[in-house]
Formats: C-alpha cells, sequence, structure tokens
C-alpha cells in the first residue's frame, strides 16, 4: 500500500514541476522518498527517478541557491549516486 502511495506522491511532485510549483513539487517528492525509505524499497526505479526528480526540481527551484540550498541539492546528487 505505502508504494502506491509512495508511487502517486512522486508523480504529484511531476504534475508540480511542470506547472512550475517547486515548493509543492519537493514536498511531495520527499514524502515519497520517505515512504520509500519506511519500506525499504532502496532498490526500486521509483525511488530512483523521485531522487532525480527532486534534485532536478532543487536545482531548479533555487536558480539564486543560498548555501543551504546548495547543501540540500548536493545531498540529493550524492544520494543519488550511491543510492
Amino acid at each position: 500500500m505505502n508504494i502506491a502511495i509512495a508511487d502517486i506522491l512522486g508523480n504529484v511532485g511531476f504534475m508540480f514541476v511542470k506547472r512550475k510549483l517547486f515548493g509543492e513539487a519537493i514536498l511531495a517528492f520527499e514524502e515519497a522518498l520517505g515512504l520509500y525509505r519506511d519500506i525499504q524499497e532502496h532498490e526500486s526505479r521509483n525511488l530512483n527517478e523521485t531522487l532525480q526528480n527532486l534534485a532536478y526540481t532543487l536545482a531548479h527551484a533555487n536558480s539564486s541557491s543560498d548555501d543551504q540550498s546548495i547543501e540540500k541539492m548536493i545531498d540529493v546528487y550524492e544520494e543519488m549516486l550511491h543510492g
């Protein structure tokens, strides 16, 4: 059940990105990632896609990034690489 909810949240996040509602997208992606982690779906293709979408969204939402935003983006990219 949680996997379905995580998948839905990932899709909702993607729709927010398309509408340039980056703050809402980030929240949806972070919720989805939390659910994937809770159910130990570390090998899930959807988990990796959600991480990529979150990193992309953070990069676009923070075009005038401050140090804290840059740190968060780096953390997301590192998690993507080391999955």
